[in-house]
């Protein structure tokens, strides 16, 4: 395998460190642990004024727990681009890999359009998806005509992780980044069927647990996510479909 893997782990989630370590020795691949932020506290000084004001009020209408999880993200994607190496494969803790996920997520790099950003990697999504090419067993790289959210598993390359870590305000949680990818122009592709699937920890170690309960409702994201005020949910599907044209099945 030649993409390097990140894996976002917090301190106080040992298990889930357990749970990732053994399906690394199934898979037999290699990763590096990305210390994940516990909430708003230990946010890196250049990250800090994105999230909270100077008297620490969050500036957005994120949990603690969902400043924390986008601030995980933004420090992988900074190793990365300070390292130079892409593309690398960005893992939650608590996704579970299908046997032939390495195989199929270098299969998708290698399919993927010069210029790619990102590969959604578990998106279980039933919108209408475009072949854009084949990959192996019945995967397919795909387009979505509908933009998936989700950040359990990814692969990432350099000019996709530079766009994300563009300084901002960061308004929503980070997997909605990849809903709402209009706003930092992400060239963004899909595999289905998706070799990980998250969740496979019942309680969020980023959420408190009645947002928890929440969380497991389908729509929850939609019902509570504001919209950037300039860009109706349609843009998402227009979004989609503008990147899906160059891709329609011939």
């Amino acid at each position: 395998m030649s993409s390097a893997v990140f894996i976002i782990n917090l301190d106080r989630s040992p298990d889930r460190l357990a749970f990732m370590q053994a399906q690394a020795e199934r898979l037999n691949f290699n990763f590096e642990r990305v210390r994940g932020v516990n909430g708003t506290r230990g946010l890196p000084k250049w990250l800090a004024p994105q999230f909270v004001s100077e008297t620490g009020e969050i500036l957005s209408k994120m949990s603690s727990g969902e400043v924390g999880c986008y601030a995980s993200h933004l420090i992988a994607l900074s190793r990365m681009v300070d390292r130079k190496i892409g593309p690398v494969i960005v893992l939650e803790d608590d996704v579970t890999l299908d046997t032939d996920f390495f195989t199929t997520a270098e299969a998708a790099i290698l399919a993927a359009p010069e210029g790619w950003d990102l590969i959604h990697l578990s998106t279980r999504f039933k919108n209408p998806c475009f072949t854009v090419a084949e990959l192996n067993g019945d995967r397919r790289l795909v387009r979505h005509s509908r933009l998936p959210a989700g950040s359990a598993a990814y692969a990432i390359s350099i000019s996709g992780a530079s766009k994300l870590l563009a300084s901002k305000v960061r308004k929503h949680p980070f997997d909605m980044e990849f809903r709402y990818a209009w706003i930092a122009d992400l060239d963004i592709f899909g595999v289905h069927p998706a070799p990980a699937v998250d969740g496979a920890f019942l309680v969020s170690t980023i959420e408190a647990p009645w947002r928890t309960k929440l969380k497991s409702n389908r729509r929850y994201w939609e019902r509570r996510l504001p919209k950037p005020r300039w860009a109706p949910n349609p843009l998402s599907q227009l979004w989609g479909l503008l990147l899906v044209k160059p891709a329609l099945p011939r």
